[in-house]
């Protein structure tokens, strides 16, 4: 007989190379098939939150963002996931709330500061997305690469060319 950490270790295993796989339903099988204490353990609200958001299920990504963000605030990637699922599930503006908590977190994170970029563009509020753009590339310069293929920047091509 297993013990339950091996049990849990097996299932989530499963569930992780499932979705490596792309095999996402038979990954959300083996995480519902946890005990219900283990279902809240933050490496599986992480797992929950990449696999609703590979299933374009934007409710439940945005529900599974939520939960896990307020495990492990520290993760600043998990808020940038959770932040693109409400964007989706909600709207620009509801994302920008996410990401502006974020920042607030996580004031050095350039990839932050270049997705609230995106959404100041998208709303058509160019001067404040040339500055978090500025000090996107300025914490991140790669991110520039990023932004000149970036469809939510594409009227700001001309400016991330000219290397402002």
């Amino acid at each position: 007989m297993s013990s339950p950490a091996t049990s849990f270790q097996r299932r989530f295993q499963a569930a992780t190379g499932y979705f490596e796989l792309g095999i996402l339903d038979e990954a959300v099988r083996e995480l519902e098939e946890l005990p219900l204490e283990e279902k809240k353990r933050t490496e599986v609200l992480a797992l929950r939150l990449v696999l609703s958001s590979a299933l374009k299920d934007w409710d439940e990504a945005a529900a599974w963002g939520e939960a896990v963000i307020k495990a492990v605030p520290e993760e600043a990637s998990l808020w940038l996931q959770y932040a693109y699922a409400v964007r989706r599930a909600n709207s620009i503006e509801a994302a920008e709330q996410v990401l502006l908590q974020a920042m607030a977190l996580h004031p050095n994170e350039a990839t932050i500061r270049y997705n609230l970029a995106c959404y100041a563009c998208v709303s058509g509020r160019i001067p404040e997305a040339k500055l978090r753009l500025q000090e996107a590339f300025a914490r991140e310069k790669e991110l520039r690469s990023l932004a000149r293929k970036d469809e939510d920047l594409r009227s700001l091509w001309d400016f991330v060319e000219a290397g402002n």
